[in-house]
């Protein structure tokens, strides 16, 4: 529960900052309007620098809270895998080999660039084929692209790879979910929940499962 604290306290800065953003947005505009309506020289120079810097204050507000969020979706998403890939034994060799493009993906996707996200993944796993963190993020990626039979064929392969993977489990339920396969979504969540008991509070705040939230079998599964 503390990392479903620290994600959702996380995203909610984000959103704040994002809000902030729109609000100094508005107050620009506004403090424009007024000076416009005075007509003189001064008061609409005055009004045009207020429109200009609310304008770019704002938007700086709103990329980089849009920016925390989605950092937070895409960590929300792959559980613990930075974790996992800091205390591996190949780590080094992911970072000799693979790496460069791998951070690449990552560096693409925190941007909501996921298709050159999905180049640099298929890159890096030209170097680790076998790396199933590696197929959790191109999944991650090809799913918020829409390309919801690639994602499950990405989350494919690193349920291969590595077969008590929660978080693949955990990931192709809300791909099929999204999809609207009940049937298949239920029984990835339920896998997905056996490996790792904490996808239960997960994936009532998963937007993914939305569908299913108000589902009696659904609620069965995370027990509420």
């Amino acid at each position: 529960m503390e990392m479903q604290d620290r994600f959702k306290s996380s995203e909610a800065v984000g959103m704040f900052i994002a809000a902030i953003g729109w609000i100094v947005v508005a107050i620009g505009v506004i403090s424009a309007l007024v000076q416009f309506a005075g007509h003189s020289d001064l008061k609409v120079i005055t009004g045009s620098l207020s429109l200009i810097g609310g304008i770019v204050l704002g938007a700086q507000l709103i990329v980089q809270g849009q920016m925390i969020q989605c950092l937070i979706k895409i960590e929300h998403h792959t559980k613990r895998s930075a974790d996992k890939l800091a205390g591996r034994e190949d780590a080094d060799a992911l970072q000799q080999s693979g790496g460069d493009w791998y951070q690449k993906g990552l560096d693409l996707a925190a941007q909501n660039r996921y298709g050159e996200a999905v180049e640099a993944y298929n890159r890096a796993l030209v170097d680790k084929p076998n790396d199933a963190d590696l197929w959790l993020y191109k999944g991650f990626a090809l799913g918020e692209l829409g390309r919801w039979d690639e994602a499950i064929s990405a989350y494919d392969q690193a349920i291969t790879i590595q077969p008590r993977s929660a978080d693949a489990f955990f990931n192709r339920a809300g791909v099929y979910a999204r999809k609207g396969n009940k049937s298949a979504a239920l029984k990835d969540l339920t896998k997905a929940i056996t490996l790792d008991d904490s996808n239960k509070s997960s994936a009532v705040e998963d937007e993914d499962f939305r569908s299913l939230w108000d589902d009696d079998d659904f609620k069965k599964i995370v027990g509420e």
